[in-house]
Formats: structure tokens, sequence, C-alpha cells
């Protein structure tokens, strides 16, 4: 969600100055919009890396207890 730039049209000396002024202004108001969506981008990577982590260490779990029931003596 980023905010649409005003294009002014006005005929002046000064109305490329100006339009440059609104541009600069409007990019500014969004720098909290994209600062708050490139950290959800990156909590929404996190959330899945530790998902994967979850599940490697679910598997490393079983692949031990596998490997413990390989190893221990019968009797």
């Amino acid at each position: 969600m980023s905010i649409t730039p005003l294009t002014f049209t006005g005929v002046s000396t000064f109305s490329t100055d100006f339009q440059t002024i609104l541009t600069r202004a409007v990019s500014i108001a969004n720098l909290p919009v994209t600062a708050l969506t490139n950290q959800q981008t990156n909590i929404q990577s996190e959330k899945v890396l530790a998902s994967n982590l979850s599940s490697a260490i679910s598997d490393l779990g079983t692949s031990l207890g596998s490997l413990a029931a390989l190893v221990r003596p019968t009797g």
C-alpha cells in the first residue's frame, strides 16, 4: 500500500520545483510503509525457516531413535 504521488499541473516558473517537492514528500511519507512491509516479509521468512528447522529436528529425533534401536543389545 503506497501513496500515489500528486501531480502538479500548474504553469509557473516554480511548477517543476513544486512537483519535485511533492514527489519527495510522498517518497518520505512512504518510508514507514516500506519499512513495515520489509519487516513483515522478514518475519514470514523466519517463520518458514523455523518450521523447516522444527521438521529437521523431528527427523533427527526419529533417526536417533532408529539408531538407538539398532545398537541396543538384545537379551
